[in-house]
């Protein structure tokens, strides 16, 4: 067996097994990845990109390109790491563990701006009835009463469908997903869940910031309106404030507070100078947001705090900039600095909430639930009860449901057990317990409806009492009551005392007797009698996403667990038979020898031997 890394080929003198391990709805795990402690030799170093002298560690726990062949056979690995220089100490991981590694990135991370589109009167009614990427369904975010059948347009959040989310994760690769139409796989969606809605992160909002100043006194002149001019910056994070147009321009879509401080002064004794401070926008013509008036006399005021405390809407590429208009006598506002180096005049932002506001940019990845892509595609595996492989030579990834694989022709694996070597019987599974339960999330805000969790009974006296074989990384929701008509709808409630958790319903349309009127404050922008209507828990008793309607679908996987055989075995494979292997079938050993076995087995872990290639340890269920 050889390894490549980098195509430079490792040195090694130890033995060791490269382990392989299907995603399969009994385990977390995306596969195990094979630690190697090598000689340190020049060609070792080298292929990590370091020397003898070890002069840098900047390549530890950097993935590198791998491979391993045997007799020219690749054996399905991708990738390498170094984590230790002293003694050199590599990881190696298959093509399953290595596509599970690097989905440790949240939802978010993903390329979501294609979905993005302004939150406005036009598309919240448009965007109501989409099937695919994102959609507007109708959800109680702690707003909707029972006196109207009125919701306003404020009210509504966009959700985005799994399937979109599943597809982006698995981009590039082609793929075979068995739970479509019957199992309301494209009907799936993650509604908005957090607690507030953003229009930039907080990393965003720490570059657009700014505050600038006048370096010289400037004489207002009576009757005139002109535009301030700042002399210098002071700060300005993000270079958003322009020094020749003296404006801002806003980076993101925000809701923000300006304030402004200055020393002024009238021009002649005992004659009062009336000062009008104009704050403007422009979105393509000018917008008065405020104004503030002073009256001053001969004497500088010291330090004078005047504030544009209101929240004003402010949208990308919008300019704003301040303007004066003197009425009375000339004044004069102070420049420069006093003793302490305080500016006598400067302008700049107060605050950014970073809030939404209607007629801003909707951006999909950074308002969503705080899960990662991982824990999606587990929770898809675990409530359909199916195995996820990679084939990363054919760049195709599968998810296939343990029921299929229970029904397949299967492939007779008796007369490739070896019995040189002792077969165990076992039962390993940690999280098995006598009263196994399968559950969501606790939220505080909302109960969840009866059912929502699924405990079934496994026997046998050598396991504890209770154990949570899985929690979705999703609470559930309960249904109400809503609108003039009755409408039983999902309650998501952000407004609650404890942070909400994050939800996955199923989207259904839904025609209603009597129609809903989307509103703009008091205004009816459209109606609908035909609206998505989302559910967790089916009113109707047919296919919800309580674990306890689950379970119909997890059929083979609970009885693998309830009724459990474990097998641990060597078996004679070689290298094509590496290459080729195939979780996605079942393996019959029957009888050999004084080996009365005589079982369908399912497997789940592989660790081949560099020692003795002929010899392979599989972990059967």
């Amino acid at each position: 067996m050889r390894i490549f890394v980098e195509d430079i080929e490792l040195d090694v003198d130890t033995r060791f097994q490269i382990k392989y391990q299907v995603t399969d709805g009994l385990s977390s795990a995306g596969g195990y990845s094979t630690e190697i402690t090598l000689p340190p030799t020049s060609n070792n170093f080298r292929a990590f990109g370091l020397n003898d002298m070890i002069t840098t560690t900047d390549t530890i726990f950097n993935f590198k390109t791998a491979r391993a062949d045997e007799d020219g056979v690749d054996l399905g690995i991708e990738k390498a790491e170094l984590i230790s220089t002293d003694p050199l100490v590599i990881r190696i991981y298959g093509t399953n563990s290595n596509f599970i590694t690097n989905l440790k990135g949240k939802l978010s991370d993903l390329d979501w701006t294609n979905l993005d589109h302004v939150w406005d009167e036009t598309n919240i009614p448009a965007g109501k009835n989409n099937t695919t990427g994102y959609t507007y369904p109708i959800i109680n975010y702690g707003t909707l009463d029972t006196v109207t059948n009125d919701i306003q347009l404020s009210e509504c959040f966009p959700a985005i469908y799994v399937k979109t989310a599943i597809n982006k994760i698995n981009e590039g690769y082609t793929q075979e997903i068995e739970f479509d139409d019957g199992y309301k796989y494209d009907k799936l969606i993650i509604p908005f869940s957090n607690e507030d809605a953003i229009s930039l992160t907080t990393e965003e909002k720490n570059t657009c910031g700014f505050e600038v100043y006048m370096n010289d006194g400037m004489l207002l002149n009576s009757g005139f309106t002109q535009l301030m001019k700042w002399g210098y910056e002071t700060f300005d994070a993000g270079g958003n404030f322009d020094p020749v147009a003296y404006k801002y321009v806003a980076p993101y879509d925000m809701l923000v507070s300006f304030f402004m401080e200055t020393d002024i002064k009238s021009n002649v004794v005992d004659e009062l100078s009336e000062i009008t401070f104009k704050l403007y926008k422009d979105n393509g013509s000018e917008v008065l947001l405020a104004e503030s008036i002073w009256r001053v006399n001969a004497s500088y005021l010291s330090a004078n705090v005047l504030e544009f405390r209101e929240i004003f809407s402010v949208n990308e590429g919008d300019e704003v900039y301040m303007k004066v208009y003197t009425a009375g006598e000339n004044a004069t506002m102070r420049g420069g600095f006093d003793a302490n180096g305080d500016a006598y005049t400067r302008w700049g932002i107060l605050e950014i909430t970073g809030g939404m506001a209607l007629g801003f940019t909707w951006r999909i990845g950074i308002n969503l639930p705080s899960i990662t892509q991982s824990q999606l595609i587990e929770y898809l595996l675990e409530s359909f009860g199916a195995v996820f492989q990679v084939d990363e030579s054919a760049k195709t990834i599968y998810m296939t449901r343990l029921d299929t694989i229970n029904k397949s022709q299967g492939e007779d694996w008796t007369n490739k057990i070896d019995l040189s070597r002792p077969i165990k019987r076992t039962f390993d599974m940690p999280d098995v317990g006598q009263k196994t339960t399968l559950k969501y999330l606790d939220d505080e805000n909302v109960t969840k409806p009866t059912g929502t969790d699924y405990s079934f009974d496994v026997t046998s006296d050598k396991l504890e009492a209770e154990k949570n074989l899985y929690t979705a990384p999703f609470a559930a929701c309960i249904n109400e009551t809503k609108f003039d008509m009755g409408l039983n709808v999902v309650n998501v409630e952000i407004n609650g005392e404890s942070p909400c958790k994050p939800r996955i319903l199923i989207n259904k349309i839904k025609r209603i007797p009597q129609a809903i009127n989307y509103k703009l404050n008091a205004v009816t922008i459209t109606t609908d009698s035909s609206v998505h209507i989302p559910y967790f828990y089916d009113v109707s008793k047919s296919y919800d996403l309580t674990w306890t309607k689950l379970s119909s679908n997890l059929t083979t996987r609970i009885s693998m667990i309830q009724n459990p055989r474990g097998l641990e075995c060597y078996i004679r494979l070689n290298p094509a038979d590496i290459n080729q292997l195939n979780f996605r079938t079942k393996k019959w050993i029957g009888t050999l020898g004084d080996e009365v076995i005589n079982a369908w087995f399912f497997v789940s872990e592989v660790n081949y031997d560099t020692h003795d290639s002929s010899f392979v340890k599989l972990k059967l269920l």
